[in-house]
Formats: structure tokens, sequence, C-alpha cells
């Protein structure tokens, strides 16, 4: 079992190096050489632990992925109802796409600007509102089957609005999604009414 304390691994060191390369320089800018400085690796280290560097980004964007929509974590959110909980969700969600923008927009890269809903990104996201659907469900959501998957897309879409665009409505309405408070009001209100009976 590894020490809390002790240092990443090498392995370790370039996949957290390649997150903040992506974050600070976007996917496109994020280069062996960059990584490796963040690192503070040999820039040979890269292909020599993961052979290239679009292993090790799919691998970093397939462990984002598998980190942001962890069912183990999301079941333990608080909410005594079904739309409380699944509002827990979704502000955890958003306050992660906020941690991250550079990551989040990177995964949804391809589905908003190419139209590509092949991509693990959007496969995932897909997946997740499915499996969303049978959780509010086994909660004791009301709706019939049909009007909760109608319900739990337009919350999805709602999402991937806030993850890519969090200030849009700041300007024109004063609603800051990228504070806790405002997500709070703005999802609590909008997933109450969309999923009650």
């Amino acid at each position: 079992m590894k020490d809390e304390n002790s240092p990443p691994s090498p392995e370790e060191a370039i996949m957290q190096a390649t997150i903040a390369c992506i974050e600070e320089y976007g996917l496109t800018g994020t280069t062996n050489r960059r990584i490796a400085a963040k690192a503070k690796v040999n820039s040979a280290a890269v292909n020599y632990y993961f052979r290239s560097k679009q292993v090790l980004i799919d691998k970093v964007m397939d462990s984002t992925l598998h980190n942001a929509f962890d069912w183990e974590d999301l079941r333990k959110l608080p909410g005594d109802t079904a739309a409380r909980w699944c509002t827990e969700v979704f502000i955890d969600l958003s306050l992660g796409a906020k941690t991250y923008p550079g990551l989040t927009r990177a995964h949804f890269h391809d589905l908003v600007i190419r139209g590509d809903y092949t991509t693990k990104g959007a496969r995932r996201m897909q997946q997740f509102l499915q499996e969303l659907t049978a959780e509010l469900q086994n909660r004791g959501c009301a709706l019939p089957r049909k009007q909760l998957e109608k319900a739990v897309a337009q919350i999805g879409s709602m999402f991937i609005t806030i993850a890519m665009i969090p200030l849009f409505y700041r300007e024109p309405f004063g609603i800051d999604l990228t504070r806790e408070e405002d997500l709070k009001s703005f999802f609590g209100s909008a997933i109450e009414r969309l999923l009650a009976p």
C-alpha cells in the first residue's frame, strides 16, 4: 500500500502534469516538452511510460471522465428526495467543471464544435444520463419513465451549457454559474419543476 505522503510515481507525475497542461494550454498546446517540464522528468519519459503522447492523453481523458461520473461518490451526496439529490449531483459536477474548465472543454469540444456524438465524453455523458434516470426511479421519482427521460435530458443539456459557458448568463441576468449559491438556485428550482409529478 502506497504511503499518502510519498511522492507520486513518474507515471502519476506525468498524468498530473498532463492535466495541468491541458488546463493551461488546451489539448492542442499540450506537448511532450511541456508535460515533462511540469512533471520534472526527461521529455523521453512520456514515451517511455506511455508509448506516445496520444496514449497518455487518452489515459488522462479516460481517468478524468471516470472520476467526474463516479457513481460511488455521487450516490453518497445528500438529498432527502430524488430532486434534492439530483440537484446535489449537478452542483457537484458543475463545481468539478469549474475546477477543471480546460478538461471539461476538451471532453466536450468535438461534440460541441464538430457535432461528433461518438466521442468518449459524449458517450459517457449519455451513459451517465441513462444511469441517472434509473437512479432517480430507485430514489422514488414518481414520473413515468418517458417523462423522466425527457426531464433528465433537459437537466443534462443545462449541465453541458453550464460546464462549457458558465458566465453566459452573468451579464444579462446577474447569474454567475461559477458560484455555488447561484448553481444551487439555478439547478434547484429547475430540477424541482422538471421532476415534479
